[in-house]
């Protein structure tokens, strides 16, 4: 019995030295992005696609706007086109916004120029 737990010990630690492990220190860096909290942002120029008019395809600005969610993790709520989503972000000290794994869409706000890039399209406060 002690040699059978014994290596069924040793099998479990050393798969577990194969797991890879994310980096405490990077996880620990992330949280709510209390900076954009309760502030909505509108795209500076305006984008082609929002949806079909009686002349074609019409433009307008997208919307994007943060709330509370917890001490982790804001909300997110984004209209583009005709589509809205919506989910969780983490925002790290470098001003990178991540999406939750449910909607993956990554960003960066400049709190020097008060820009958001989200998607790829520039934001800026309304």
């Amino acid at each position: 019995m002690r040699v059978t737990l014994g290596l069924s010990a040793m099998l479990l630690v050393g798969c577990m030295d194969r797991i890879a492990h994310e980096d405490p220190t990077e996880v620990s860096k992330r949280g709510a992005c209390t900076m954009l909290e309760n502030v909505s942002f509108s795209s500076i120029e305006q984008q082609p696609d929002c949806g079909l008019g009686p002349t074609g395809p019409v433009a307008c600005n997208w919307a994007i706007q943060f709330s509370p969610n917890d001490a982790s993790s804001s909300q997110f709520s984004w209209h583009y086109s005709d589509v809205g989503v919506s989910g969780l972000v983490t925002c790290d000290e470098t001003g990178t916004i991540r999406s939750d794994e449910a909607t993956l869409y990554e960003g960066h706000f400049d709190d020097a120029t008060l820009e958001l890039i989200w998607d790829d399209v520039a934001y800026a406060p309304r």
